[in-house]
């Protein structure tokens, strides 16, 4: 994404445990910023307004956005952030640096500005796990800043794609506007332990539901039962490993959480009118 000769760059990005109890407090933040709970808790207040991040809780926090951090005493969260500049001036070497108050030399510079997105106008509470190129991109610089002084060029074109996948969260959101957080639990739990084998209790208690409770949720939200949903999202997966992968069956089986054989080929074969491996050989490309 580049506007008339400035482009995205990734700032910072950095992982962080807290302490249990510390206190952060940043007046005004010029940067746009990904934040997200790797472990533990923590209250974050974000333009006077109050989250809590755990269990790979997101937030999409607006350019120059007030924050204020309160650790858990028992779980403190260890975190992960990026910070973009929306628009930096090509001709001005970055500084990978990010003012946390108005008083740093940084923060009324002219070649770092703001860009306007829809839907993120004011902070914004989602889960990192629905949203896995976000989330990838995300990783990849934290894992860039980890490895020392990132390249201009790289933070660039990793900064240019996650603003375009930022911009794009709003209507993933829109798209949703009836989930709610105990069946973002639930679904969460489904894509992270996949291979897992996950039952109608699990998906309960990973959404603070009874079984009753969270069926009656799946099928009010999303039309659907539990179970089935967790079915598509297994053949979903398989789909995938079969046309990336040179898995055999069984295995692409096993890494979806169906480790009998025969049931997998049956149940793929339900739901897509097709047997494994003539679904790979109708989409494997090299």
């Amino acid at each position: 994404m580049s506007f008339s000769g400035q482009d995205c760059v990734v700032a910072y990005a950095n992982r962080y445990q807290f302490a249990g109890s510390q206190i952060v407090d940043h007046p005004s933040v010029g940067s746009r910023m990904l934040l997200w709970a790797l472990a533990g808790q923590v209250q974050v207040m974000a333009d006077d307004r109050p989250f809590t991040l755990e269990d790979n809780g997101l937030l999409i926090l607006p350019w120059r956005h007030r924050i204020r951090y309160r650790a858990d005493a028992r779980r403190p969260a260890l975190v992960a952030g990026v910070h973009l500049i929306p628009c930096h001036d090509r001709r001005v070497p970055v500084c990978f640096e990010v003012p946390h108050h108005p008083r740093h030399p940084l923060y009324q510079v002219a070649w770092r500005r703001d860009v306007a997105l829809e839907g993120l106008e004011a902070p914004v509470l989602g889960r990192i796990s629905r949203h896995p190129v976000l989330r990838h991109l995300a990783e990849a610089a934290v894992e860039m800043f980890g490895s020392g002084a990132p390249d201009e060029e790289v933070a660039r074109w990793l900064g240019s794609l996650l603003l375009h996948e930022m911009a794009r969260f709003h209507v993933v959101v829109k798209e949703n506007p009836r989930l709610s957080e105990p069946l973002e639990l639930a679904m969460a739990a489904v894509l992270e332990r996949l291979s897992e084998p996950l039952t109608l209790r699990d998906l309960a208690s990973a959404a603070g539901r009874s079984p009753s409770g969270v069926i009656r949720l799946f099928r009010v939200r999303l039309g659907v039962t539990p179970m089935d949903w967790l079915k598509a999202r297994r053949i979903e997966s398989a789909q995938r490993l079969l046309a990336e992968t040179g898995l055999r069956v069984s295995e692409v089986g096993r890494r979806v959480g169906i480790p009998d054989p025969f049931h997998f080929s049956r149940l793929f074969k339900e739901m897509t009118d097709l047997s494994p491996r003539a679904w790979r050989r109708q989409r494997v490309t090299l």
